[in-house]
């Protein structure tokens, strides 16, 4: 996966991967940066993979980061796996764990985040109007 090499990040440096999938893109942010990786992946199966294809360094959560705690119901399609979505399309259903991103953030001691890939299938928005509204924008700085 290519990404950008512009970033500013050191090695003391927090990013968050909304949505890690199969970990590509913490992979190679970790390869080319070696910040500290906290990559969110609430579907099981995913998370396994992730789990297994980034470095023991990096932190891999099995629940998603949402503004409220609580389940939902993903239909697994791979990188088209959703919640938003008609719940008659194909693949199985499967209920995953949300955990309030201030939560996490308070409990995991993390005052800012240096960088942010989110990519959650259509919940960035309740996600991004939720921190814009609690102000914990600020708390992130790309």
């Amino acid at each position: 996966m290519k990404i950008p090499t512009n970033f500013a990040l050191g090695h003391q440096d927090v990013v968050f991967d909304l949505g890690a999938y199969r970990g590509a893109w913490s992979s190679a942010i970790w390869q080319h940066y070696r910040p500290v990786i906290h990559a969110f992946e609430p579907v099981h199966e995913y998370w396994r993979i992730a789990y297994g294809n980034l470095p023991a360094q990096c932190r891999v959560h099995n629940f998603g980061l949402a503004p409220h705690d609580g389940e939902i119901a993903i239909r697994v399609a791979e990188d088209a796996s959703t919640a938003y979505l008609p719940i008659d399309g194909d693949g199985p259903i499967k209920t995953c764990r949300m955990v309030p991103i201030d939560t996490f953030m308070r409990e995991a001691e993390i005052p800012l985040v240096a960088l942010a890939k989110i990519n959650i299938d259509g919940a960035e928005y309740d996600l991004l109007e939720h921190m814009v509204a609690s102000d914990l924008t600020r708390r992130f700085r790309s």
